[in-house]
């Protein structure tokens, strides 16, 4: 199975911090997130992994502008720097610029068909279109590629959802939530509201809260 590339890794000193970074801008942590990774900027100047996470942060906080600065100049800098593609095409997606995610998600599915990530990112793309076919046939491919792809779990969760196929929605949702910001977003999100009710999905919930905390305490 194929992972997720690396395209310019860290020194070593630095990985502790980033990893730290990307686990608060996923629980919404985002100045302390910021702050990390700013400091590590300031140690490694220009560097496109570093970017493109702080593009991530400004991406969830809402701040579009900045955010396609920074994957645009994380790509600038060359590479196999697929995250800062894939994120483009999503950032595009979601602001409704459809001609230029489309060349995105042409250009990430041309270069690196054999990545998870790319399948993903189109799974996503999709799904924000509310075309759940093509979501839920993207997502499958991702986690076909790596099973331990839990986003890519979530998002087949939300498709068989909203194809009216509760069995495998749980199956896939049960597999996805391994993390504190993938359990928080299935407590609220509206593409999973027609499992609520069902008797699996709050013990799905509770299993996947209480196995977080043990990992990800608050």
């Amino acid at each position: 199975m194929r992972k997720r590339p690396d395209p310019s890794p860290l020194p070593e000193d630095m990985t502790a911090d980033f990893e730290r970074a990307v686990a608060l801008r996923r629980e919404r942590a985002f100045e302390e997130a910021r702050a990390l990774v700013v400091a590590l900027l300031e140690r490694a100047p220009e560097h496109p992994r570093l970017l493109t996470e702080l593009g991530n942060i400004y991406y969830r906080e809402g701040d579009f502008a900045v955010a396609e600065d920074l994957f645009r100049r994380a790509l600038a800098l060359g590479g196999d720097n697929e995250a800062a593609a894939a994120c483009l095409c999503m950032l595009y997606a979601r602001t409704g610029r459809r001609d230029e995610a489309a060349e995105y998600a042409s250009r990430i599915l041309a270069a690196r068909p054999e990545y998870p990530l790319t399948w993903y990112t189109l799974g996503t793309v999709f799904a924000w279109q509310r075309d759940w076919r093509r979501s839920l046939e993207y997502s499958l491919i991702a986690v076909a590629m790596d099973d331990a792809f839990a986003d890519a779990h979530y998002n087949c969760a939300c498709a068989y959802t909203q194809l009216d196929d509760p069995r495998e929605a749980l199956a896939h949702l049960a597999r996805g939530l391994t993390t504190v910001h993938l359990v928080r977003l299935a407590e609220k999100d509206g593409d999973l509201d027609l499992l609520r009710g069902h008797p699996e999905f709050e013990k799905i919930l509770v299993r996947a809260r209480e196995r977080v905390d043990r990992v990800e305490p608050k």
